[in-house]
């Protein structure tokens, strides 16, 4: 679901009830084709709310169709503390 703002945050998603125990959000493709520009960031901020002990929560990241990629994870609400 996503919300115009939340959190006192604009572009707020809510991540939750997915199948198989895992929720999962995916950005359309960033094409830097034809762009003046050769790299971008990406700012991310994360809310744990009604977050389980035993959840997870990763950031995975496709660069090139698949050429380049990556994956960082934070285990358990411990690691937000």
């Amino acid at each position: 679901t996503h919300y115009t703002s939340a959190m006192n945050r604009v572009g707020v998603v809510h991540i939750a009830g997915g199948e198989g125990g895992s929720s999962v959000i995916k950005s359309k493709q960033i094409s830097l084709n034809n762009s003046p520009f050769t790299r971008f960031r990406i700012a991310f901020s994360f809310y744990a709310i009604e977050m389980e002990h035993s959840d997870d929560l990763c950031l995975d990241y496709e660069i090139d169709n698949g050429a380049i990629t990556g994956e960082k994870c934070w285990s358990s609400l411990h690691a937000f503390e």
